[in-house]
């Protein structure tokens, strides 16, 4: 029973508990369980989850930017921090900034969860011609016409 309380109170055993409850759709569950792992002493995952959270459910963006920007630096291979950051500037209207994570996060380690977030957030390919604005006429004609043939 002793070790059933102590194995609860483990940063590790919280962290697992705050994903599970993060895709249950428990959103504010799962920040208390970030926010008592850190404390504890929690791993760059965590750390990630709780920025994300904490930008997203307490609004507190800068704070959440930092902790997950810090992630990144201690596990830089690691796609999770860059879909946990790019789901809370996403979530503030910096949508360009959080497409370029997810495509970082996809060239790292290819998900499905990736993926399925850069469908929701709806990732456009680039402009036929570079040069002109994505409205311009000559552009909009073109990639019809190549996606009208398949070749787009």
């Amino acid at each position: 029973m002793a070790m059933d309380i102590e194995q609860r109170n483990s940063p590790q055993w919280l962290c697992s508990r705050g994903i599970e409850l993060l895709r249950e759709g428990d959103r504010l569950r799962a920040l208390n369980m970030f926010e008592k792992s850190h404390q504890l002493g929690s791993n760059p995952e965590c750390r990630s989850y709780l920025g994300m959270l904490t930008g997203t459910e307490r609004g507190l963006v800068k704070q959440g930017i930092d902790l997950c920007r810090a992630s990144i630096e201690d596990e830089p291979k690691n796609p999770v921090h860059y879909l946990n950051l790019s789901k809370l500037l996403y979530s503030v209207d910096r949508k360009t900034e959080a497409v370029d994570l997810l495509v970082k996060a996809r060239t790292i380690a290819p998900s499905q969860e990736v993926d399925t977030w850069i469908m929701s957030v709806g990732l456009r390919k680039r402009p036929v011609f570079p040069f002109l604005t994505r409205q311009n006429p000559v552009n909009r004609l073109t990639g019809l016409m190549l996606r009208r043939f398949g070749f787009r």
